[in-house]
This record gives structure tokens, sequence and C-alpha cells, in this order.
């Protein structure tokens, strides 16, 4: 094999192994642009192109026919790679988003590093364990009979604790909340008042004109969730819900 021909296996093995990193990362752990809502979108972007070439060029600088230690030193180059590889991959899966909470007026994400896991015997069977296959939609709902839940709750936020949306033992389905989703959901017209005309058209474009929205809370960047006129999640927008 000459230099050349290993450089080509090795750079199209890597793209192979990046795209399906890619798919994923960006299609199941943070879709529907979560990604950027989080703030991995670019990091672990560059971890993929830059271990997907530099690996490769490694290669094509190494490689010689009948080198001495040519093996070895591939097999470096390749474990280093996988590494690297392997460390991008464990960080994001430590942080993916688990949960998008509609939380009185707005959903916010929750991701994995934020679920405490005091709350976890005390949830929903199909809430207390995390998902591997992307972010679940749920509502986190005050119990109406039980007025010292939100009490504790103020008395956490003062101090430091756990809010409403990482309650998972108040966690209920998001269509158990549609009067409140109804009820607090925007006018498209509103977002006009913070994103450029032709920002809100060409997002709105695949969408019905009836269409309704609330502010998605996120660590990186608020964007915009699309409601349908049942409330049902249509689609989560890069516009900004707020100046």
């Amino acid at each position: 094999m000459t230099r050349f021909k290993a450089f080509a296996f090795h750079f199209i093995c890597s793209l192979l192994i990046a795209a399906s990193l890619a798919w994923l990362v960006f299609f199941i752990w943070y879709p529907d642009m979560l990604d950027k809502a989080v703030g991995v979108r670019n990091v672990f972007g560059l971890v993929l192109v830059v271990d997907s070439i530099l690996g490769p060029f490694l290669t094509l600088l190494v490689y010689k026919k009948g080198k001495r230690y040519l093996e070895l030193d591939l097999a470096i180059i390749v474990l280093v790679q996988i590494s690297a590889l392997a460390y991008g991959l464990y960080t994001v899966a430590a942080g993916r988003p688990q949960w998008v909470v509609f939380n009185k007026d707005r959903f916010d994400v929750i991701q994995t590093t934020e679920v405490l896991d005091k709350y976890r015997p005390f949830a929903l069977p199909e809430y207390q364990l995390d998902s591997w296959i992307g972010p679940r939609w749920v509502a986190a709902v005050l119990p109406e009979d039980d007025p010292k839940v939100a009490q504790q709750l103020l008395i956490d936020a003062l101090t430091g604790g756990a809010d409403l949306p990482q309650r998972l033992d108040l966690y209920r389905p998001l269509g158990e909340a549609r009067a409140a989703l109804e009820k607090r959901s925007k006018d498209i017209s509103e977002l006009y008042r913070h994103n450029p005309k032709a920002a809100v058209e060409n997002a709105l474009r695949k969408h019905p004109q009836n269409a309704r929205w609330l502010p998605l809370n996120a660590r990186e960047e608020s964007m915009v969730v699309l409601l349908d006129e049942n409330q049902k999640v249509i689609d989560v927008l890069d516009l900004r819900p707020w100046d």
C-alpha cells in the first residue's frame, strides 16, 4: 500500500465514524436545534472535524512502506484518535438534554447533569430512568391539593435548591397541561418584536399560519417552541423569544 492509499483509507474510515457519531449526537441526543440551544454544536463539531482530518494527515506523514515500527506508529495514531473521539463523545453524552419541561409560561431544557436523583423514586415510573434515545417533552405541574410543595419550591429557589423544572416527581404528560399551554402561548406576530422580519418568515415558511409559540430557555441560546392549534409541539425554531 502506498502512502496516499493509506491516507485515503484512513480518511474514509474517519469520515464514516465521524458521520455516525454526528448522526447520534445531532439527530438523537440533541435533536431539533437543541445542540445549538445548549452550546454543543460548535464544540463537538470541531472535535469531529479536527479528529477526522488530523489522524489521516498524521498517517500521511509517517507512512512509508517497509518502515521499521510502522505498525506501532499507526497504532499510536489510531489510539490517540479514538481516545479524543471517546472523550468528546463522553462529554457530550454526559450533558445531553433529558427533558424539555413546560414550566408555567415557557419550556426549559433540563440536561443530564441537572437531573436530581433524590426525586427519582417519587416520579412516575416512566420518568424515573434517563433516556438514551433523545429528550422527552413533559410538563411540571404543581399539585393543587398540596400548597406545601409550592412553599418548598420557593424556599429551594431562594437557597439554591431544585427549581420546578428539575422536580421529576412533578412531571406529567404534556397533554395534561393543554389548558395552560393554550393560555400562555403567544401569537406569531409577537416574534417580529424580537427578530428580523425575514428571519421569522423564513422560519415559518413550512409551518401553519395559525401556529402559536412559547419561549425555550436553554443554557446557551434561547429559542422558540412552535405549537399547533391543539397545543402540540411542531418544531423548535432558531428565533429569539425576547430581546
